[in-house]
């Protein structure tokens, strides 16, 4: 028994000891391969293995093009001067901007004045949104939703606009301070498309990932070592079925970490008797919409499939989980999922990707938001 002992300690300081240089050496690599995400005007907090944006930014054409070209960023490149010949945009004209707060838009100040009711937009890149400061969701809805405010309320509307490309749950947990930095007076968060959804595969324990590097090592070095990625020729490579049995896993998939965290920020800005209202997730894909070619044509798949009817069968089993949180702790729901699916049509000319949409999808989105908290 005593042997057994022995050995058993020996056994578990050995673990004790690979999950602590597992960690060491997953921060290395986890930190450098974020720095490979970014686009010039954003930088890395390496400590909290975060990304932010950069406090100060101000941004021409030319030197957002510059950005992407330096960082390597070729089809969001190919996409913005799409959208520049689209609009006749000069190249001195500015677009971009990022406060002192390191969140994008104009600047705000705390404490916050008096007649200010300020809205915060929790969110990962379709909160972010296009390289243009007025287009984004967050501006559009601020336009729409700022007479209202005068007129009911007589308060002057600001809305910052807190996304970030990559962002999910965990990630805007480590920024939560600086959510409520600001002083919002309502929040609204529109999360889920990256590592919930995007990295979603039933063949990874979630608990173990989130927990344990040496599982993380495990995990892609193992067991899922052809991750889809996202390549430039991704639409000759992916199916879209319904009926595929390999699908079998995913539609039992839960997102019952997720949900914790969602919890933890609900937690911390109802403790400052802050509400927050929670938007559902509309995508190129929807379960009840056979796509169309060009839809095919522009999709890209989830990290653990080519099938992408992945996507929305997962943004289905999400978006329920979603309105079982807000009815039980008894949040504002704004359902775009919904609204997408009866007025987005055809769902290709408002999305340019999977996730991301087009101008006119986020103008779409921005009105809706708006009629929504009015």
């Amino acid at each position: 028994i005593l042997k057994f002992a022995l050995l058993t300690a020996i056994g578990l300081a050995t673990l004790g000891v690979a999950e602590l240089g597992a960690r060491l050496v997953w921060r290395t690599t986890y930190n450098n391969w974020l720095e490979g995400q970014l686009h010039g005007h954003d930088e890395l907090d390496r400590h909290r293995s975060l990304i932010i944006p950069q406090a100060g930014i101000n941004q021409t054409v030319e030197e957002h093009r510059a950005s992407l070209l330096n960082h390597g960023k070729t089809i969001g490149l190919r996409q913005f001067e799409d959208l520049v010949n689209e609009l006749s945009l000069a190249d001195s004209t500015p677009i971009l901007s990022v406060n002192s707060f390191r969140f994008r838009g104009p600047e705000i100040v705390v404490p916050k004045p008096d007649g200010v009711f300020r809205i915060v937009t929790i969110g990962d890149s379709v909160t972010w949104g296009p390289p243009i400061d007025g287009m984004t969701y967050p501006a559009v809805m601020g336009k729409y939703l700022a007479p209202c405010l005068i007129d009911r309320c007589g308060k002057r509307l600001e809305v910052v606009n807190a996304g970030v490309p990559g962002y999910n749950f965990e990630r805007v947990l480590k920024r939560i301070d600086e959510y409520l930095a600001v002083e919002p007076d309502l929040v609204t968060v529109y999360l889920g498309w990256n590592r919930t959804i995007g990295r979603a595969d039933p063949r990874k324990n979630q608990r173990l990932y989130r927990r344990y590097a040496l599982y993380r090592f495990y995990y892609h070095g193992i067991i899922n070592r052809d991750d889809t990625g996202l390549t430039t020729d991704y639409s000759t490579r992916t199916t879209f079925n319904s009926e595929d049995p390999a699908l079998a896993g995913y539609f039992s998939y839960g997102f019952d970490g997720d949900v914790k965290d969602l919890n933890q920020l609900v937690e911390a800005f109802g403790a400052r008797d802050i509400p927050v209202s929670l938007i559902t997730l509309a995508g190129l894909l929807d379960w009840r919409i056979t796509p169309d070619q060009r839809a095919l044509e522009i999709a890209f798949p989830i990290a653990s499939t080519q099938n992408l009817f992945a996507y929305p069968l997962l943004t289905r089993q999400f978006n329920e989980e979603i309105r079982r949180f807000a009815g039980q702790r008894d949040l504002e729901l704004i359902d775009l999922e919904e609204h997408a699916y009866h007025e987005f049509e055809p769902r290709s000319e408002y999305f340019t990707d999977s996730v991301h949409m087009t101008i006119r999808g986020y103008a779409a989105f921005g009105q809706f938001l708006a009629a929504e908290l009015e």
